[in-house]
């Protein structure tokens, strides 16, 4: 994970169905190429697959692969690939296939990190501990719940409320009360 374009992403959310339940979402997006954070919303099985076909594409040099989401389509050729973004129905600017395979490729190594819930916590904790320390810092404008930090250029937020209590358990509590991937 060492390409400056690209931006990883925890977002850990407060349940309203209950105090002590939290998911979380990963995320992934790469400034090179226009709205590909949605591309975040593929689970690890897509992700291979993806890999898979744009790996098999480019080193035939023939073919095309047409994946994508509910809001990003792609065409993939060997060299090229297109984007069409489906909600607002505009044609994206074209990119490198071998640009998308290296995210995809990072979203993998993203996705295996973070599957593992020990390094999952141990990030979530020294997060909610510097937002406790000073949570002025770290609120996002305009939000009295939401909060970002930047650790190792991943940015992680996290939803805090203060009806729940959120500012007076102690990290390992926090982190504890996350229980599923939301992807």
């Amino acid at each position: 994970m060492d390409n400056k374009a690209i931006k990883y992403g925890i977002l850990v959310n407060s349940c309203s169905d209950s105090k002590n339940h939290r998911t979380y979402e990963l995320g992934i997006s790469d400034d090179r190429i226009k709205n590909s954070h949605h591309l975040s919303c593929y689970d690890w099985e897509m992700t291979n697959e993806a890999i898979k076909s744009l790996e098999s594409l480019i080193s035939s040099k023939k073919g095309e692969y047409d994946w994508g989401t509910e809001q990003i389509m792609i065409t993939s050729e060997p060299e090229i690939s297109t984007l069409e973004d489906y909600m607002y129905e505009e044609s994206l600017p074209n990119v490198k296939t071998s640009l998308l395979l290296n995210l995809m490729k990072e979203w993998r190594l993203f996705q295996l990190k973070y599957n593992d819930k020990e390094t999952l916590q141990q990030i979530v904790k020294k997060a909610y501990n510097l937002v406790i320390l000073n949570p002025k810092k770290y609120v996002q404008r305009n939000s009295k719940t939401d909060y970002d930090i930047c650790i190792d250029r991943e940015l992680i937020s996290l939803q805090l409320i203060k009806k729940q209590g959120d500012f007076k358990l102690n990290p390992d509590e926090y982190a504890s009360q996350i229980k599923r991937i939301v992807w």
